[in-house]
Protein backbone atom coordinates (compact mmCIF):
# COMPACT_ATOMS: atom_id res chain seq x y z
CA UNK A 1 0.00 0.00 0.00
CA UNK A 2 2.83 2.59 0.93
CA UNK A 3 4.53 2.11 -2.24
CA UNK A 4 1.30 2.73 -4.68
CA UNK A 5 1.06 5.75 -2.37
CA UNK A 6 4.36 6.55 -2.92
CA UNK A 7 4.05 5.82 -6.80
CA UNK A 8 0.77 8.17 -6.79
CA UNK A 9 1.86 11.21 -4.93
CA UNK A 10 5.01 11.29 -7.65
CA UNK A 11 2.82 10.50 -10.77
CA UNK A 12 0.79 13.03 -9.82
CA UNK A 13 3.50 15.53 -9.35
CA UNK A 14 4.85 14.83 -12.47
CA UNK A 15 1.62 15.37 -14.36
CA UNK A 16 0.98 18.79 -12.54
CA UNK A 17 4.87 20.00 -13.36
CA UNK A 18 3.24 19.36 -17.21
CA UNK A 19 4.12 17.28 -20.14
CA UNK A 20 6.60 19.65 -21.85
CA UNK A 21 8.77 20.46 -19.26
CA UNK A 22 12.32 19.20 -19.55
CA UNK A 23 15.25 18.35 -17.41
CA UNK A 24 16.39 21.67 -16.94
CA UNK A 25 13.60 23.47 -16.40
CA UNK A 26 11.71 20.89 -14.37
CA UNK A 27 12.56 22.00 -10.87
CA UNK A 28 12.56 26.10 -10.82
CA UNK A 29 11.51 28.73 -8.87
CA UNK A 30 7.72 28.28 -7.81
CA UNK A 31 5.94 31.67 -9.04
CA UNK A 32 2.73 30.45 -7.30
CA UNK A 33 2.03 31.82 -3.76
CA UNK A 34 -0.83 29.30 -2.66
CA UNK A 35 -0.29 25.18 -1.65
CA UNK A 36 -1.83 22.15 -1.73
CA UNK A 37 -0.60 19.20 -0.12
CA UNK A 38 -0.91 15.28 0.87
CA UNK A 39 1.59 13.62 3.06
CA UNK A 40 2.27 10.20 5.04
CA UNK A 41 5.20 8.61 6.94
CA UNK A 42 6.41 6.96 10.41
CA UNK A 43 6.78 8.40 13.72
CA UNK A 44 7.64 7.59 17.52
CA UNK A 45 5.28 8.13 20.37
CA UNK A 46 6.99 8.83 23.83
CA UNK A 47 4.70 8.52 27.04
CA UNK A 48 6.05 10.42 29.53
CA UNK A 49 4.06 8.83 32.63
CA UNK A 50 4.68 4.86 31.62
CA UNK A 51 8.35 5.81 29.92
CA UNK A 52 7.07 3.70 27.15
CA UNK A 53 7.30 4.40 23.14
CA UNK A 54 5.42 3.18 20.43
CA UNK A 55 5.39 2.94 16.74
CA UNK A 56 2.94 5.41 14.96
CA UNK A 57 1.74 6.27 10.94
CA UNK A 58 0.63 9.65 10.51
CA UNK A 59 -1.02 10.94 7.54
CA UNK A 60 -1.61 14.67 6.48
CA UNK A 61 -3.78 17.43 4.60
CA UNK A 62 -2.20 21.14 4.35
CA UNK A 63 -3.04 24.31 2.63
CA UNK A 64 -0.91 27.50 3.11
CA UNK A 65 0.12 30.96 1.04
CA UNK A 66 2.93 33.04 0.82
CA UNK A 67 2.54 36.31 1.27
CA UNK A 68 5.51 37.19 -1.11
CA UNK A 69 3.41 36.30 -3.82
CA UNK A 70 5.37 33.23 -5.05
CA UNK A 71 6.90 30.13 -3.31
CA UNK A 72 9.41 31.20 -1.32
CA UNK A 73 8.98 33.43 2.23
CA UNK A 74 6.73 33.57 4.85
CA UNK A 75 3.66 31.73 4.84
CA UNK A 76 0.30 30.58 6.83
CA UNK A 77 -1.79 27.64 6.45
CA UNK A 78 -3.57 24.57 7.92
CA UNK A 79 -2.72 20.96 8.28
CA UNK A 80 -5.27 18.39 9.04
CA UNK A 81 -3.04 15.69 10.99
CA UNK A 82 -4.08 11.99 11.59
CA UNK A 83 -1.91 9.74 13.77
CA UNK A 84 -2.77 6.07 14.45
CA UNK A 85 -0.48 4.39 16.90
CA UNK A 86 0.47 0.71 16.71
CA UNK A 87 -0.65 0.09 20.33
CA UNK A 88 -4.22 1.46 19.28
CA UNK A 89 -6.38 4.28 19.37
CA UNK A 90 -6.29 7.40 17.04
CA UNK A 91 -5.49 10.91 17.15
CA UNK A 92 -6.82 13.92 14.77
CA UNK A 93 -5.53 17.32 14.86
CA UNK A 94 -6.36 20.85 12.99
CA UNK A 95 -3.21 23.04 13.24
CA UNK A 96 -2.59 26.17 12.02
CA UNK A 97 0.93 26.70 10.54
CA UNK A 98 3.53 29.53 9.91
CA UNK A 99 6.14 28.34 7.44
CA UNK A 100 9.12 30.78 6.02
CA UNK A 101 10.46 29.06 2.72
CA UNK A 102 13.74 29.52 2.03
CA UNK A 103 15.26 29.23 -1.60
CA UNK A 104 17.91 27.52 -2.90
CA UNK A 105 19.60 29.67 -5.23
CA UNK A 106 17.57 30.26 -8.57
CA UNK A 107 15.91 26.44 -8.07
CA UNK A 108 12.83 24.85 -7.31
CA UNK A 109 14.49 23.72 -3.90
CA UNK A 110 12.98 25.52 -1.10
CA UNK A 111 13.58 24.52 3.01
CA UNK A 112 11.47 25.87 5.39
CA UNK A 113 11.34 25.75 8.92
CA UNK A 114 7.93 25.25 10.74
CA UNK A 115 5.51 25.50 13.83
CA UNK A 116 2.17 25.09 14.20
CA UNK A 117 -0.17 24.46 17.57
CA UNK A 118 -2.57 22.33 17.05
CA UNK A 119 -5.80 21.28 18.69
CA UNK A 120 -6.76 17.36 18.64
CA UNK A 121 -9.27 14.38 19.48
CA UNK A 122 -7.53 11.35 21.04
CA UNK A 123 -8.58 7.88 21.46
CA UNK A 124 -6.45 5.04 22.96
CA UNK A 125 -7.05 2.16 25.46
CA UNK A 126 -7.31 3.85 28.56
CA UNK A 127 -10.00 6.64 27.05
CA UNK A 128 -10.24 9.56 24.95
CA UNK A 129 -9.98 13.00 25.02
CA UNK A 130 -8.63 16.23 23.43
CA UNK A 131 -4.82 17.66 22.63
CA UNK A 132 -3.60 20.69 22.40
CA UNK A 133 -0.20 19.79 20.02
CA UNK A 134 2.67 22.42 19.52
CA UNK A 135 5.07 20.98 16.52
CA UNK A 136 8.42 22.23 15.39
CA UNK A 137 10.22 21.01 12.17
CA UNK A 138 11.65 21.51 8.75
CA UNK A 139 10.28 20.68 5.37
CA UNK A 140 12.42 20.99 1.98
CA UNK A 141 9.80 21.17 -1.07
CA UNK A 142 10.68 20.86 -4.64
CA UNK A 143 8.25 22.88 -7.21
CA UNK A 144 8.19 20.93 -9.86
CA UNK A 145 7.53 22.70 -13.23
CA UNK A 146 6.15 25.86 -11.43
CA UNK A 147 2.65 23.24 -10.37
CA UNK A 148 4.07 20.00 -9.10
CA UNK A 149 4.89 20.26 -5.42
CA UNK A 150 6.95 16.98 -3.71
CA UNK A 151 8.12 17.44 -0.04
CA UNK A 152 10.40 15.86 2.32
CA UNK A 153 9.88 16.16 6.07
CA UNK A 154 12.88 14.85 7.41
CA UNK A 155 11.95 15.16 11.30
CA UNK A 156 9.28 16.62 13.39
CA UNK A 157 8.97 16.97 16.99
CA UNK A 158 5.57 17.45 18.13
CA UNK A 159 4.38 17.63 22.31
CA UNK A 160 1.01 16.59 22.40
CA UNK A 161 -0.92 17.28 25.81
CA UNK A 162 -3.66 15.09 26.58
CA UNK A 163 -6.70 16.40 28.28
CA UNK A 164 -8.76 14.17 29.31
CA UNK A 165 -10.68 12.69 32.59
CA UNK A 166 -7.53 11.38 34.48
CA UNK A 167 -6.03 14.26 34.39
CA UNK A 168 -3.07 15.75 31.76
CA UNK A 169 -0.84 13.23 29.88
CA UNK A 170 2.07 14.63 28.49
CA UNK A 171 3.82 12.48 25.33
CA UNK A 172 5.82 13.68 22.38
CA UNK A 173 5.74 12.50 18.98
CA UNK A 174 9.26 12.59 16.76
CA UNK A 175 8.31 11.97 12.98
CA UNK A 176 10.80 10.42 10.79
CA UNK A 177 11.06 11.45 7.26
CA UNK A 178 7.26 12.06 6.27
CA UNK A 179 7.01 12.86 2.50
CA UNK A 180 4.22 13.77 -0.07
CA UNK A 181 3.31 16.01 -2.78
CA UNK A 182 0.99 18.20 -4.05
CA UNK A 183 0.16 21.24 -6.47
CA UNK A 184 1.13 25.03 -6.21
CA UNK A 185 -1.55 27.87 -7.39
Amino acid sequence: MRKFVLAAVLAAGVMAAGSRADAQDLLRAGTHPGYASIGTGPSMGINFLSGGAFFIWNFNLGVGYHFSGNSGGAAIGGDIGMRIPAIGGFQMTFAPRFTYDIQIGNTGIYIGPTVAIGLGFVTSASGSGFALEPSVGVDIKFVLGDRGLLFVRPLNFGFPIWMSGTGVLGNMAIDFVNFGGGVTF
